[in-house]
């Protein structure tokens, strides 16, 4: 099973709609988190990436961020409320202002707190439980504990990223220290970190040849078409027309959802410092697309990209 990553500010549903539309092979996705609020009722504008009207298109996992057991059981029912039956807690958030709140990552050098949390609210909730974790925040030394107090309950999934918070994403994935908290544990886990692939997906396979559920972020916004490559349905006859029926579908989908022109171009700018290296003129690419001061040129630029350049195959 391939999972799409919850990556804040670019999985939201105006992606994952416009993605599910034009490229397959993604089976399920986890949203970026939501918050947790105080109150006894979550307003319904907290959570709209989550609405099921903007949810018709892929299958995904609502992510929640906090520690207090009340105002997650508070969050649960809501999500129920909308049709859920699945629920996530991120723990492996690694941005410091966060990780510092001990959210996140931030909170994995106390597994005893996530225990305290996890008997908490599991019994309270009606639907299936699943964790995003690292292998630790500060240490490796961290995930022996932490393996321990998560084979105490009954997890749909444990999606691990195998480097401490500290790292962020930079350094080597760590990959003995994932092997052992596979080895020891009792719920099924998803690998998640630095498959940008089909070789890299290759040799993963061939190390942990029981493992059976992947996960993919950067790797996909790196290449569209990857979860499809690596799936064995990727078709390399129209990769070109469906880039870019994709590019135009997106671009619509995000100024519906961000209104401001200027919101609307930073984020198409930001996706595309991803798209670039999907072709060999990457920097004579963003070089076009950087200056670009209104909806109209970029859709012009856009436009040349498309019939002057060709995708890397």
């Amino acid at each position: 099973m391939i999972f799409l990553a919850p990556l804040q500010g670019y999985t939201e549903y105006f992606f994952r709609n416009a993605y599910a539309r034009h490229f397959g092979g993604i089976d399920l996705a986890i949203a970026p988190f939501v918050s947790l609020v105080k109150g006894k009722k979550v307003k319904l504008n907290h959570i709209k990436d989550l609405w099921p009207e903007n949810n018709r298109h892929m299958k995904i996992i609502p992510q929640v961020m906090g520690r207090e057991p009340e105002l997650f059981i508070t969050m649960a029912k809501a999500l129920e409320d909308l049709g859920y039956d699945s629920i996530n807690w991120n723990l492996g958030c690694p941005i410091r202002q966060i990780a510092r709140k001990k959210r996140g990552s931030g909170l994995l050098p106390w597994p005893d707190e996530i225990d305290q949390i996890l008997s908490e609210v599991i019994p309270q909730i009606n639907i299936r439980f699943s964790i995003k974790t690292r292998i630790g925040y500060e240490s490796v030394k961290e995930a022996g504990p932490l393996m321990e107090v998560y084979n105490r309950y009954p997890l749909e999934y444990l999606v691990i990223h195998p480097r401490i918070g500290t790292q962020m994403y930079e350094g080597e994935v760590q990959m003995d220290v994932f092997e052992q908290c596979l080895t020891v544990s009792k719920n099924p886990v998803v690998y998640s970190g630095d498959i940008w692939n089909k070789d890299i997906y290759r040799d993963l396979c061939s190390r942990f040849p029981g493992l059976k559920h992947w996960m993919m972020g950067r790797g996909l916004f790196s290449d569209l078409f990857l979860p499809e490559k690596i799936t064995g349905v990727f078709d390399e006859k129209n990769m070109n027309e469906r880039f870019w029926a994709f590019q135009y579908d997106l671009l619509e989908a995000i100024q519906e959802r961000m209104r401001r022109e200027v919101n609307v171009l930073n984020k198409t700018k930001e996706l595309w410092t991803k798209w670039a290296g999907m072709f060999k003129e990457k920097d004579g690419i963003l070089a076009m697309i950087y200056p670009v001061k209104s909806l109209s040129e970029m859709r012009k630029v856009l436009g040349e990209v498309e019939h002057n350049f060709c995708l890397k195959p």
